[in-house]
Parts: C-alpha cells; structure tokens; sequence
C-alpha cells in the first residue's frame, strides 16, 4: 500500500473503531485491509463462475455471461493462473502474523483468530477461482504446467493423510484440465472433430502432451499425489489414442498401460482414497465428486485389461499369503493388493455418495448427466458401454474371490447400494451368483448360521445350560472371520434399508432365517463390534411394522435387555452381577474399553422399535 491508501485505510479503522471495543484504530484497518480483500476474490469467483463453459450455467443472462466471459478471458490470458497461484505460495497465515508482528499489527486472541479466519478465506476463494476457470475452460499448456509445478512441491498435512482444502481444490482443477469427459462447449462439438480439436489445447497444441508428460514424471514431493494425477494421465493417453485423429500424437509417449502400472505401484488407489476421497471437504462441492467418480469408471471401463492383470496378481498375492499362514509363517513383505485397494477406494467414493453415481454400476441411465450422456461421445465415453463394462467388473471381481479379498468386495457392494433401485439391483445380483459366488446370500446366511450353531455348542457348558454373553469365550472368531462377518452384516443392513421388498423377502426367507440366527449370535460370546453390527442390521428389519412387532417379542424372548429377574435366557448373568443382558456387556466390556458401539447400536434398535 502507499502512503494515501494507508491513510485511508487508518481513517475508516477510526471510524469503524465502535464496532470494535478494545482495538485501536490501526487493529481496525488490518482487519478491514484483509476483509477487503476477500470481499474482492468473492467478486472475481462470481465472474469466473459465470462465465459460458462446460459444466454449468448460473442464473444470469446471456449478456451478463458473455460480459463476464469476455472480461475474464482476458485476465487469463494476462496470466491470471500464475497469479493466483503466486499468492497461494506468498499467502499464509503464519507469514501473515509474522509480518503483521514486526508492525505490531497484530491484537489480542480474537483479532489474531478473526484475522486467521480471512487469511484462510482468502487462500481457499484463490483455490476456488482457480478451480472455476479449470472447470470451465480447456486450459492452454502454460497454466497446466503451472499447475502441475505447484502440486509437486504439495504434501498432505493432516493426521488423518487427507489433503487440506486449498491442495485438494488445485488438484482437482488439475484432474479436470487433463480430461477429455468435458469434450465441447454447451455439447456443439463433437469429440475427435476438427472443431473440437480446435477448441482443446490437448488437441491443437502438438507441444501439449508431450511438455506435460516430462513435467508428470519429474521429482514429486509427495509420491502419492505425483500418482494420483499420473492415474488421470493415464486415462486421458488411453481416451485419446482411441481417437483416430489423436492416435498418432499419444504414439510418440509412453504407452497407457505402463503410466497407469506406474501410478498403481506408487499407490495412487490409496492416496485418492486417504487424501482425497477422505478429506473433510471433499463431498462440499459435487464436482469434485464428479471427476473421482469419471477417473474411476474410466480406469474400469478404458483400462479393463489392466484392471483385470490387477485381479489376476491379487489371485496370485492372495495364494502366497495364505499358504504362508497355513505353515504358521509370516507372509513375505512387500504384497501389494492394488485390486484390493481400488476396491476400497470405490467403496469410500460411493459411501456417502448422494448423486447418484453409484447407478452407473447397475443400469443404464436413460438421462446421464451432463459429463457422460452425451450420443455424440466415441464408443469407449457412450454411457451403454461403460454401463456393460462396469457390470462386467462386478461380476469378474467377486467371481471365485480369495479371503484377503472378500471384506474389500462386500464393502464395495454395500456402498454401491446406495438407494433404493441400487439394492434392488444388488440384491437380484447376490441372489442369481453361480456356485463360485462366495457373496451370494445363500452363502452369506448359511455361514452366519454355521458360526452361531457352532458358537452354541462350544460355549455351552457341561450342564447344557445356554452360554453366557461374556468376554472370556471370544477367542472363536478370528480377527479375519469378525471382519468378514460385520462386512456381509453390513451389506444386509444396507440391503434391507433401503427397500422393503428386500426387508421382507429376506425376512420371509425360511432357509435364511436371519431374525433367529441373529438373535442367537447375540446370546453366544462374540465381539462387541458384532453384536453392535448385529443389533443395527436387526434395526433395519424393524422398519416395517408387522416385522418390528415380532422383533420385539423375540426380543423379550431372548432377554437382550433382562426385564425377568432369574430367567434361564440366552444371556446369563456371571456369578456376582446383578442382572444380564446388555447391562453386563456395558458394565463388563464397554465402559472398560470407554467406547460403547453395542449400546448405541442397541438404542437404534430400540429407537426403532418404537
């Protein structure tokens, strides 16, 4: 600032100083300096936002757009991407404080929070414009590189390993300025044709593909994130070699197949399901979802082949690990599982997922969305074949499926039956498996009831009285079993949930049985994570109501909360306890474990019952 604009700005500190007792005047313009500030960024993520592009149109008028298009065109092409990014470096809050320090510009604990609080505002509207004009624009060669250079010297921060807001935002607008889902400009030009090869700098500029490969595979800070992004490179290399007009431009590069075995083998299926997929911010704007969701489909259905040399060595890891725990022996190191791990990733991509995304997997959309439905795609991009493809992967991926696989693939079902539709779907997929199918729920049921017959009568004593719901037993089910059994568990929660013809059909099932086997694993002496997953699939068979009163007598019947002083129940009470039931699992396991999954599980139930 020079001189005038200071004096001003101390001017309007002193007479904004009744708004803020206890500061002086100069405390009052720092604050106001940087709310300026972020008032401005605002202003300019409205115009980048309105601006005509691929993904979407706000509520203004065709003037007001091609105003603010006009306009913004020319800030990027003045390097308003360099810009941006340059004060994503310069900008922190801990730069801030100091220099603010040095002129003792900085308050008490609520003027150094408050001013923290615009700092960190600003930062996150500099990421945001810089995703808007990625989002809407095919950016040239220049501001790709840019961007690739900022990421290299990133890292994930948090405990936890997630990305913090600001990388997460550039990342993305990185994902989309690698793609070709987002072919054209308000759907006029078709992919592959001259006027879209015109209009994509990917395309016209010969210079593009082979600058932005060097840049991918120079030294990264972080291995994870380089992979990430070399994942979308790879796909963006297998999309475009299937266009006749760019084949000859992705020959000159190093082939798909060896950029995405890279990416897999630096664990890019890991870093985009820990960093980026679990980052606190990451389902607060739908299109960052949207590009995990293209990048991850597109890896299934463009890469198929690649997917499946995946399944095949997880076959093979699978075999050498278990036959090194059948000899007591511990497994060689260095197994990677990267089937097992996209498989997770799908699984926390879709959990949450409230788009509905997740229908890809099962039937074709008639109306897909704007980033996939379009007819003039290529073959590889139609929503009919990525459709096929995707139901083709289900099927290979759970067909004849190892243990150290199992847990990965019932997690990937159970967050893919998301609605109510998608159950269905489930559900006729799980019911029609072949003998090979280890997920079917035939299998599912009769090994839940197998492990409860035989629970039952290694716990019962030498009297034949019923077991005691205690933790001395709990040594019958391994860590392996328990976790295969709350995943299938799970899956029928989810299942029963969202449909009640699913809740019936299962429950009218005289072959499953699942109200009573589960009723009776809640009486044998299993892990608390069980008997809490146990009561919360119990909960979803109460959401119908003729279902929920027979719950609740076979709930009486089985003495889950002791109402019957002296009642032979399934849930004995030890020697020296008072009462039985849930009562000795909260007063015996919980409260020394000081986590309580069975009781809030149980409340649930309760809660639904009633």
């Amino acid at each position: 600032l020079n001189e005038f604009s200071s004096v001003d700005l101390l001017i309007a500190g002193e007479q904004q100083q009744p708004r803020y007792p206890g500061w002086s005047r100069g405390l009052v313009a720092v604050i106001l300096y940087h709310d300026g500030r972020r008032v401005f960024l605002q202003c300019l993520n409205a115009l980048v936002q309105s601006r005509r592009g691929r993904n979407w149109q706000v509520g203004v008028s065709e003037e007001l757009s091609a105003l603010a298009t006009n306009f913004t065109d020319n800030l990027i092409k003045e390097g308003l991407t360099g810009k941006i990014l340059d004060l994503l470096r310069d900008i922190s809050e801990q730069k801030t404080i100091e220099k603010l320090q040095e002129g003792r510009g900085v308050g008490g604990d609520v003027h150094r929070r408050q001013l923290c609080s615009l700092v960190d505002e600003q930062r996150c509207l500099l990421a945001d414009i810089l995703f808007s004009i990625s989002c809407q624009t095919a950016l040239p060669k220049a501001d790709v590189i840019l961007l690739i250079n900022f990421l290299r010297t990133c890292s994930p921060t948090s405990p936890t390993g997630s990305l913090d807001s600001v990388t997460l935002v550039v990342l993305t607008a990185l994902l989309y300025a690698i793609s070709v889902e987002h072919a054209d400009i308000e759907g006029e030009a078709v992919i592959g044709s001259s006027v879209w090869m015109a209009s994509m700098p990917v395309a016209s500029d010969k210079t593009f593909i082979p600058d932005v490969h060097q840049h991918l595979f120079m030294d990264w800070k972080d291995e994870g994130l380089q992979a990430a992004v070399q994942l979308a490179w790879s796909v963006l290399l297998q999309s475009l070699g299937l266009i006749p007009t760019m084949a000859a431009i992705v020959e000159n590069q190093d082939d798909p197949g060896v950029v995405f075995n890279q990416a897999v083998q630096d664990g890019a299926f890991v870093f985009l399901c820990t960093a980026v997929v679990g980052a606190p911010d990451f389902r607060e704007n739908e299109f960052y979802v949207r590009r995990i969701h293209l990048i991850v489909t597109a890896v299934l259905t463009q890469m198929s082949h690649k997917v499946n040399e995946l399944r095949s060595n997880a076959d093979e890891v699978a075999r050498i690990q278990l036959a090194h725990e059948q000899e007591g022996l511990e497994p060689p190191s260095g197994l990677q599982f990267d089937f097992v791990d996209l498989m997770k990733l799908i699984a926390a991509l879709y959990r949450d997922e409230k788009l509905g995304l997740a229908a890809e997997f099962w039937r074709l959309q008639e109306s897909s969305s704007n980033e996939s439905g379009r007819s003039h795609q290529p073959l590889h991009m139609q929503p009919q074949h990525r459709h096929v493809m995707l139901q083709k992967f289900l099927r290979i991926a759970g067909d004849m499926i190892s243990a150290p696989m199992y847990v990965a693939y019932v997690q990937m079902l159970t967050s893919l039956a998301n609605t109510a539709t998608n159950s269905q779907c489930c559900f006729a997929l799980l019911r029609s498996s072949g003998p090979t199918w280890r997920v079917s729920l035939e299998h599912i049921f009769s090994s839940v009831r197998q492990y409860f017959v035989s629970l039952k009568q290694d716990s019962a004593g030498a009297d034949g009285r019923a077991p005691r719901a205690t933790s001395g037993m709990r040594q019958n089910i391994t860590g392996g079993e328990l976790a295969g059994l709350v995943a299938v568990l799970e899956l029928v929660e989810q299942l029963v949930l969202q449909d009640e013809s699913i809740r019936l059909a299962t429950y009218e099932n005289q072959q499953w049985m699942p109200v009573g086997t589960f009723f009776g694993l809640l009486g044998c002496p299993v892990p608390t994570p069980l008997k809490a997953q146990l009561l919360k699939t119990l909960a979803a068979f109460a959401k119908t109501p003729s279902i929920a009163a027979t719950l609740w007598m076979s709930m009486e019947s089985a003495q889950v909360l002791k109402t019957i002083p002296n009642n032979a129940s399934t849930f004995s009470a030890p020697e020296g306890k008072a009462s039985g039931g849930i009562e000795v699992e909260l007063e015996d396991i919980e409260a020394s474990d000081e986590e309580y999954p069975e009781t809030r599980a149980f409340l649930l139930f309760i809660k639904t019952l009633v």
